[in-house]
């Protein structure tokens, strides 16, 4: 082989080696920009929302809580009642009725009033049945209420948690990839340039 040939080997593989460092550090730069575009997007991504955060239960009422006895119609038979038993013993004094008739009046009056008090009773008893099986069905649709919550907040926890994982596990991923891809080729870039140098 030639002076000139040997020479232009030397330079050629001068050339091929400066072609290789430039080609190496090109990829270095492109495995450090891919870093910074990951890096960026990380940090500037939307952040993970429970959509199940303000989940709250809602509240119960009673709807018989606050029954009232209708007194007025039981008053008001009480008061015909009275006045009734008031006309007939006008009547019977007028008459010149004996004292036993108006004793069976006055029996007969006692008896309207108690049945005026056992229609105010039953009103009552009928209430406080219907105060409780109102109260009962409340407590019922208050437990199912908090568990609905607490499902949704569990269900929420379990959204973020899932979300956070992929995306983690994606951006990761991306990361890695880009890195192995270009350090891949700035390592065969430098070994192309180190190859070179042996064999000038």
């Amino acid at each position: 082989m030639g002076l000139l040939e040997t020479i232009g080997a030397t330079v050629g593989g001068w050339r091929q080696q400066r072609a290789y460092k430039k080609e190496a550090e090109r990829n270095s730069d492109l495995k450090d920009d891919a870093t910074a575009r990951l890096n960026a997007l990380k940090s500037n991504r939307q952040d993970i929302i429970n959509p199940f955060e303000d989940f709250e239960a809602f509240d119960f009422d009673n709807p018989f809580s606050n029954l009232s006895v209708a007194t007025a119609a039981a008053e008001m038979k009480a008061e015909e009642a009275d006045l009734a038993l008031a006309n007939t013993l006008d009547t019977m004094r007028a008459t010149g009725q004996s004292a036993g008739g108006a004793t069976a009046l006055a029996n007969a009056a006692l008896r309207s009033k108690k049945q005026v008090a056992a229609s105010i009773e039953q009103q009552e008893a009928q209430n406080q049945k219907l105060m409780a099986q109102g109260e009962q069905s409340r407590q019922k649709l208050t437990a199912s209420e908090e568990a609905r919550v607490q499902q949704g907040q569990a269900l929420g926890k379990q959204f973020m948690f899932n979300a956070e994982e992929t995306r983690q596990f994606r951006d990761e991923s991306q990361e890695l990839s880009d890195r192995n891809y270009y350090r891949s080729l700035e390592d065969q870039n430098r070994s192309a340039k180190v190859a070179g140098v042996g064999q000038n």
